[in-house]
Protein backbone atom coordinates (compact mmCIF):
# COMPACT_ATOMS: atom_id res chain seq x y z
CA UNK A 1 0.00 0.00 0.00
CA UNK A 2 1.30 3.45 -0.82
CA UNK A 3 2.15 5.63 2.16
CA UNK A 4 -0.64 8.07 1.28
CA UNK A 5 -3.22 5.27 1.18
CA UNK A 6 -1.89 3.84 4.44
CA UNK A 7 -2.27 7.20 6.14
CA UNK A 8 -5.76 7.59 4.75
CA UNK A 9 -6.71 4.19 6.11
CA UNK A 10 -6.08 5.28 9.69
CA UNK A 11 -9.29 7.03 10.36
CA UNK A 12 -11.60 8.14 13.06
CA UNK A 13 -15.03 7.01 13.85
CA UNK A 14 -16.96 9.60 11.98
CA UNK A 15 -15.62 12.53 13.56
CA UNK A 16 -15.23 12.20 17.20
CA UNK A 17 -13.30 15.33 16.30
CA UNK A 18 -9.67 15.23 15.53
CA UNK A 19 -7.92 13.13 12.92
CA UNK A 20 -4.17 12.81 12.79
CA UNK A 21 -1.50 10.14 12.57
CA UNK A 22 -4.12 7.46 13.04
CA UNK A 23 -5.14 8.84 16.40
CA UNK A 24 -8.57 10.07 17.22
CA UNK A 25 -9.26 12.07 20.34
CA UNK A 26 -12.82 13.06 21.09
CA UNK A 27 -13.12 16.78 21.69
CA UNK A 28 -16.79 17.21 22.39
CA UNK A 29 -19.55 15.35 24.14
CA UNK A 30 -23.07 15.74 25.43
CA UNK A 31 -24.75 17.16 28.46
CA UNK A 32 -28.37 16.46 27.62
CA UNK A 33 -30.69 14.72 25.22
CA UNK A 34 -31.70 16.76 22.21
CA UNK A 35 -34.60 14.60 21.10
CA UNK A 36 -38.29 14.37 21.74
CA UNK A 37 -39.77 11.44 23.68
CA UNK A 38 -39.55 8.14 21.82
CA UNK A 39 -42.56 6.50 20.22
CA UNK A 40 -43.12 3.40 22.30
CA UNK A 41 -44.58 1.17 19.61
CA UNK A 42 -46.31 1.00 16.26
CA UNK A 43 -48.74 -1.72 15.40
CA UNK A 44 -48.02 -3.42 18.71
CA UNK A 45 -44.30 -3.71 18.01
CA UNK A 46 -41.82 -2.23 20.45
CA UNK A 47 -38.58 -1.32 18.64
CA UNK A 48 -35.28 -2.64 19.98
CA UNK A 49 -33.70 0.63 18.82
CA UNK A 50 -35.34 3.95 17.99
CA UNK A 51 -34.18 6.84 15.85
CA UNK A 52 -32.88 8.43 19.05
CA UNK A 53 -30.16 5.80 19.03
CA UNK A 54 -28.32 4.35 22.03
CA UNK A 55 -27.20 7.83 23.04
CA UNK A 56 -30.77 9.17 23.06
CA UNK A 57 -29.80 12.17 20.95
CA UNK A 58 -31.51 11.59 17.59
CA UNK A 59 -34.05 14.20 16.54
CA UNK A 60 -37.35 13.15 15.01
CA UNK A 61 -38.27 14.61 11.67
CA UNK A 62 -41.20 17.04 11.45
CA UNK A 63 -42.38 20.10 9.55
CA UNK A 64 -39.90 22.98 9.60
CA UNK A 65 -41.83 26.12 10.62
CA UNK A 66 -41.45 29.41 8.81
CA UNK A 67 -39.83 31.01 11.84
CA UNK A 68 -37.32 28.17 12.39
CA UNK A 69 -33.67 29.29 12.69
CA UNK A 70 -31.89 29.65 9.37
CA UNK A 71 -28.44 30.52 8.09
CA UNK A 72 -28.03 34.09 6.94
CA UNK A 73 -26.23 32.87 3.83
CA UNK A 74 -25.62 29.36 2.51
CA UNK A 75 -23.74 28.23 -0.58
CA UNK A 76 -24.37 24.76 -2.04
CA UNK A 77 -22.30 23.64 -5.02
CA UNK A 78 -22.01 20.24 -6.66
CA UNK A 79 -18.52 18.91 -6.01
CA UNK A 80 -16.73 17.70 -9.13
CA UNK A 81 -13.29 17.16 -7.63
CA UNK A 82 -13.73 13.43 -7.08
CA UNK A 83 -12.39 13.82 -3.55
CA UNK A 84 -14.07 11.97 -0.71
CA UNK A 85 -13.68 12.54 2.99
CA UNK A 86 -11.45 9.77 4.38
CA UNK A 87 -13.70 8.74 7.24
CA UNK A 88 -15.04 5.33 8.06
CA UNK A 89 -18.61 6.32 8.79
CA UNK A 90 -19.34 9.45 6.82
CA UNK A 91 -18.32 12.95 6.01
CA UNK A 92 -17.61 15.62 8.56
CA UNK A 93 -19.47 18.85 9.18
CA UNK A 94 -17.03 21.44 10.51
CA UNK A 95 -18.42 24.21 12.70
CA UNK A 96 -16.39 27.15 13.97
CA UNK A 97 -17.97 30.17 15.63
CA UNK A 98 -20.45 31.47 13.01
CA UNK A 99 -19.52 29.28 10.02
CA UNK A 100 -20.49 25.75 9.00
CA UNK A 101 -18.52 23.99 6.31
CA UNK A 102 -19.15 20.55 4.84
CA UNK A 103 -16.85 19.70 1.92
CA UNK A 104 -17.76 16.96 -0.59
CA UNK A 105 -20.64 15.71 1.54
CA UNK A 106 -23.52 13.51 0.42
CA UNK A 107 -27.14 14.36 1.05
CA UNK A 108 -27.49 11.31 3.29
CA UNK A 109 -24.71 12.64 5.52
CA UNK A 110 -26.32 16.08 5.64
CA UNK A 111 -29.49 14.39 6.89
CA UNK A 112 -27.51 12.47 9.53
CA UNK A 113 -25.89 15.66 10.76
CA UNK A 114 -29.12 17.67 10.74
CA UNK A 115 -31.06 15.10 12.77
CA UNK A 116 -28.24 13.89 15.08
CA UNK A 117 -28.23 10.43 13.52
CA UNK A 118 -24.47 9.87 13.65
CA UNK A 119 -24.91 7.26 16.39
CA UNK A 120 -27.32 5.01 14.52
CA UNK A 121 -26.42 2.93 11.43
CA UNK A 122 -26.82 4.51 8.00
CA UNK A 123 -29.38 1.80 7.22
CA UNK A 124 -31.80 3.62 9.55
CA UNK A 125 -32.35 6.15 6.73
CA UNK A 126 -34.33 4.32 4.05
CA UNK A 127 -35.68 5.30 0.65
CA UNK A 128 -34.67 8.19 -1.52
CA UNK A 129 -32.96 8.26 -4.94
CA UNK A 130 -29.49 6.82 -5.48
CA UNK A 131 -27.93 10.27 -5.95
CA UNK A 132 -28.21 11.02 -2.21
CA UNK A 133 -25.18 8.71 -1.84
CA UNK A 134 -23.40 9.20 -5.15
CA UNK A 135 -23.47 12.98 -5.61
CA UNK A 136 -21.46 15.19 -3.30
CA UNK A 137 -21.81 18.85 -2.44
CA UNK A 138 -19.70 21.60 -0.95
CA UNK A 139 -21.80 23.38 1.65
CA UNK A 140 -20.64 26.64 3.20
CA UNK A 141 -23.02 28.53 5.50
CA UNK A 142 -22.75 31.44 7.91
CA UNK A 143 -24.85 33.07 10.61
CA UNK A 144 -24.57 36.51 12.14
CA UNK A 145 -24.41 35.05 15.65
CA UNK A 146 -22.16 32.24 16.96
CA UNK A 147 -23.84 28.84 16.93
CA UNK A 148 -22.92 28.14 20.52
CA UNK A 149 -21.04 25.17 21.98
CA UNK A 150 -21.00 21.68 20.53
CA UNK A 151 -22.56 19.42 23.15
CA UNK A 152 -22.55 15.97 21.56
CA UNK A 153 -19.68 14.02 20.05
CA UNK A 154 -19.80 14.15 16.26
CA UNK A 155 -22.95 16.28 16.21
CA UNK A 156 -23.05 19.96 15.22
CA UNK A 157 -24.11 22.50 17.88
CA UNK A 158 -27.91 22.44 18.36
CA UNK A 159 -28.37 25.80 16.62
CA UNK A 160 -26.30 24.71 13.61
CA UNK A 161 -28.15 21.39 13.37
CA UNK A 162 -31.50 23.21 13.45
CA UNK A 163 -30.32 25.46 10.62
CA UNK A 164 -29.24 22.40 8.64
CA UNK A 165 -32.78 21.05 9.00
CA UNK A 166 -34.12 24.32 7.60
CA UNK A 167 -31.59 24.15 4.76
CA UNK A 168 -32.72 20.63 3.85
CA UNK A 169 -36.36 21.74 3.85
CA UNK A 170 -35.79 24.94 1.88
CA UNK A 171 -33.16 23.89 -0.65
CA UNK A 172 -33.59 20.11 -0.93
CA UNK A 173 -37.37 20.07 -0.31
CA UNK A 174 -36.70 17.25 2.14
CA UNK A 175 -39.67 15.48 3.69
CA UNK A 176 -39.69 12.26 5.69
CA UNK A 177 -41.57 10.29 8.30
CA UNK A 178 -40.81 7.54 10.81
CA UNK A 179 -41.85 3.92 10.74
CA UNK A 180 -41.16 0.83 12.78
CA UNK A 181 -39.95 -1.92 10.48
CA UNK A 182 -38.82 -5.50 10.95
CA UNK A 183 -35.14 -5.56 9.97
CA UNK A 184 -32.04 -7.72 10.45
CA UNK A 185 -30.16 -6.77 13.62
CA UNK A 186 -27.33 -8.28 15.60
CA UNK A 187 -27.30 -9.20 19.26
CA UNK A 188 -23.91 -9.09 20.96
CA UNK A 189 -23.72 -12.12 23.26
CA UNK A 190 -21.16 -14.12 25.24
CA UNK A 191 -19.51 -16.77 23.11
CA UNK A 192 -18.66 -19.24 25.88
CA UNK A 193 -21.09 -20.96 28.19
CA UNK A 194 -18.82 -20.27 31.18
CA UNK A 195 -18.79 -16.54 30.35
CA UNK A 196 -15.01 -16.34 30.06
CA UNK A 197 -13.87 -13.28 28.15
CA UNK A 198 -10.96 -13.02 25.76
CA UNK A 199 -7.56 -11.33 26.20
CA UNK A 200 -8.69 -8.28 24.22
CA UNK A 201 -11.00 -7.23 27.07
CA UNK A 202 -9.15 -5.92 30.11
CA UNK A 203 -10.95 -4.51 33.17
CA UNK A 204 -10.33 -0.80 32.88
CA UNK A 205 -8.13 1.17 35.22
CA UNK A 206 -8.39 4.29 33.10
CA UNK A 207 -9.41 7.50 34.82
CA UNK A 208 -10.41 9.16 31.56
CA UNK A 209 -14.01 9.38 30.37
CA UNK A 210 -15.09 7.04 27.57
CA UNK A 211 -15.44 8.84 24.25
CA UNK A 212 -19.10 7.87 23.84
CA UNK A 213 -20.21 9.05 27.27
CA UNK A 214 -22.57 12.01 27.58
CA UNK A 215 -20.90 14.58 29.79
CA UNK A 216 -20.88 18.30 30.41
CA UNK A 217 -18.06 19.60 28.24
CA UNK A 218 -17.38 22.39 30.71
CA UNK A 219 -16.37 19.86 33.36
CA UNK A 220 -13.62 18.05 31.44
CA UNK A 221 -10.21 18.80 29.98
CA UNK A 222 -10.36 19.16 26.22
CA UNK A 223 -6.91 20.00 24.99
CA UNK A 224 -6.17 22.39 27.86
CA UNK A 225 -2.44 22.89 28.28
CA UNK A 226 -1.68 22.68 31.09
CA UNK A 227 -4.79 20.67 31.99
CA UNK A 228 -7.12 22.05 34.61
CA UNK A 229 -6.50 20.31 37.92
CA UNK A 230 -9.31 18.08 39.07
CA UNK A 231 -10.84 17.66 35.62
CA UNK A 232 -10.85 14.36 33.74
CA UNK A 233 -10.09 14.02 30.05
CA UNK A 234 -11.79 12.04 27.33
CA UNK A 235 -10.10 8.75 26.54
CA UNK A 236 -8.18 8.58 23.26
CA UNK A 237 -9.83 6.49 20.58
CA UNK A 238 -7.98 4.53 17.90
CA UNK A 239 -9.76 3.01 14.93
CA UNK A 240 -8.24 1.79 11.69
CA UNK A 241 -10.44 0.50 8.90
CA UNK A 242 -9.70 -0.90 5.48
CA UNK A 243 -8.04 -4.22 4.61
CA UNK A 244 -6.89 -4.42 8.23
CA UNK A 245 -9.25 -3.43 11.02
CA UNK A 246 -7.97 -2.35 14.42
CA UNK A 247 -9.78 -0.90 17.42
CA UNK A 248 -8.29 0.22 20.73
CA UNK A 249 -10.25 2.15 23.33
CA UNK A 250 -10.28 2.57 27.09
CA UNK A 251 -13.12 2.57 29.60
CA UNK A 252 -15.79 1.21 27.27
CA UNK A 253 -19.18 -0.18 28.23
CA UNK A 254 -20.72 -3.03 26.27
CA UNK A 255 -23.60 -0.75 25.30
CA UNK A 256 -21.22 1.71 23.68
CA UNK A 257 -19.10 -1.04 22.13
CA UNK A 258 -22.25 -2.49 20.58
CA UNK A 259 -23.17 0.93 19.24
CA UNK A 260 -19.75 1.28 17.65
CA UNK A 261 -19.98 -2.13 15.98
CA UNK A 262 -23.26 -1.11 14.35
CA UNK A 263 -21.57 1.92 12.81
CA UNK A 264 -18.86 -0.08 11.04
CA UNK A 265 -19.53 0.17 7.32
CA UNK A 266 -19.40 -3.59 6.84
CA UNK A 267 -22.07 -4.18 9.52
CA UNK A 268 -24.39 -1.18 9.15
CA UNK A 269 -27.20 -2.51 11.29
CA UNK A 270 -28.31 -2.18 14.89
CA UNK A 271 -26.22 -4.15 17.39
CA UNK A 272 -27.99 -4.74 20.70
CA UNK A 273 -26.01 -5.55 23.84
CA UNK A 274 -27.20 -8.87 25.27
CA UNK A 275 -23.98 -9.76 27.11
CA UNK A 276 -25.22 -8.86 30.58
CA UNK A 277 -21.80 -7.30 31.26
CA UNK A 278 -22.04 -4.19 33.42
CA UNK A 279 -18.32 -3.60 34.08
CA UNK A 280 -16.19 -1.40 31.83
CA UNK A 281 -13.25 -2.64 29.82
CA UNK A 282 -10.31 -1.53 27.73
CA UNK A 283 -10.91 -3.03 24.30
CA UNK A 284 -8.31 -4.16 21.78
CA UNK A 285 -9.50 -5.87 18.61
CA UNK A 286 -7.64 -6.71 15.40
CA UNK A 287 -9.32 -8.27 12.37
CA UNK A 288 -9.31 -8.57 8.59
CA UNK A 289 -11.43 -5.64 7.51
CA UNK A 290 -14.15 -6.25 4.95
CA UNK A 291 -13.48 -2.84 3.43
CA UNK A 292 -10.86 -1.56 1.04
CA UNK A 293 -9.89 1.95 0.01
CA UNK A 294 -10.67 3.25 -3.45
CA UNK A 295 -8.24 5.63 -5.18
CA UNK A 296 -10.24 8.48 -3.63
CA UNK A 297 -9.91 6.98 -0.12
CA UNK A 298 -13.58 6.06 0.01
CA UNK A 299 -14.35 2.73 1.76
CA UNK A 300 -15.55 -0.03 -0.56
CA UNK A 301 -16.62 -3.60 0.30
CA UNK A 302 -14.16 -6.39 -0.42
CA UNK A 303 -14.14 -10.14 -0.07
CA UNK A 304 -12.46 -11.37 3.10
CA UNK A 305 -10.17 -14.30 2.39
CA UNK A 306 -7.75 -16.27 4.49
CA UNK A 307 -4.83 -14.19 5.64
CA UNK A 308 -2.85 -12.99 8.57
CA UNK A 309 -5.83 -11.63 10.51
CA UNK A 310 -9.11 -13.31 11.47
CA UNK A 311 -12.46 -12.09 10.23
CA UNK A 312 -14.41 -9.76 12.50
CA UNK A 313 -16.61 -12.63 13.67
CA UNK A 314 -13.57 -14.79 14.42
CA UNK A 315 -11.79 -11.91 16.16
CA UNK A 316 -14.76 -11.19 18.41
CA UNK A 317 -14.78 -14.81 19.53
CA UNK A 318 -11.04 -15.36 19.86
CA UNK A 319 -9.96 -11.98 21.22
CA UNK A 320 -13.03 -10.82 23.18
CA UNK A 321 -15.02 -13.95 23.96
CA UNK A 322 -18.08 -12.42 22.29
CA UNK A 323 -20.06 -13.08 19.14
CA UNK A 324 -22.76 -11.52 17.00
CA UNK A 325 -26.06 -13.36 16.70
CA UNK A 326 -28.19 -12.39 13.69
CA UNK A 327 -31.92 -11.99 14.36
CA UNK A 328 -34.80 -9.94 13.01
CA UNK A 329 -36.43 -7.33 15.20
CA UNK A 330 -38.46 -4.12 14.91
CA UNK A 331 -36.46 -0.89 14.70
CA UNK A 332 -37.56 2.67 14.12
CA UNK A 333 -36.31 4.16 10.85
CA UNK A 334 -36.51 7.46 9.01
CA UNK A 335 -38.25 7.03 5.65
CA UNK A 336 -37.54 9.63 2.96
CA UNK A 337 -40.74 10.83 1.28
CA UNK A 338 -39.20 13.51 -0.92
CA UNK A 339 -35.78 14.97 -1.63
CA UNK A 340 -34.67 17.03 -4.62
CA UNK A 341 -31.33 18.18 -5.94
CA UNK A 342 -30.69 21.69 -4.61
CA UNK A 343 -30.36 24.70 -6.83
CA UNK A 344 -26.74 25.82 -6.78
CA UNK A 345 -25.55 29.25 -5.72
Amino acid sequence: MRSGSRAAAVLSLLALAGIGSGRLTAQSNAGRSLSTPATAAQGGRTPVMTIEGPQGIGVRVGPVPVDAPRFDAASIKLDKSGEMAPTSQGELVHVTAQRLNAPYITTRELIRNAYNLQHVPRSFIVGGPTWIDSERYNVDAVHTQPFGPQVVVNVPPPAAAAMLRSLLADRFHFKAHHEIREMPVYELVLDRADGKLGPGLTPTRAECIGVFELVDLNTINRGANPPVEGRKRLCPFFYNYGPQGFLQNENMSMKNFSMFLGLIVGINRAVIDRTGITDRYDVKLQFAGDMQLSPTSAPLPREVGSGEFPTLDQALRQQLGLRLRSVRAPVEVLVIDNVERPSEN
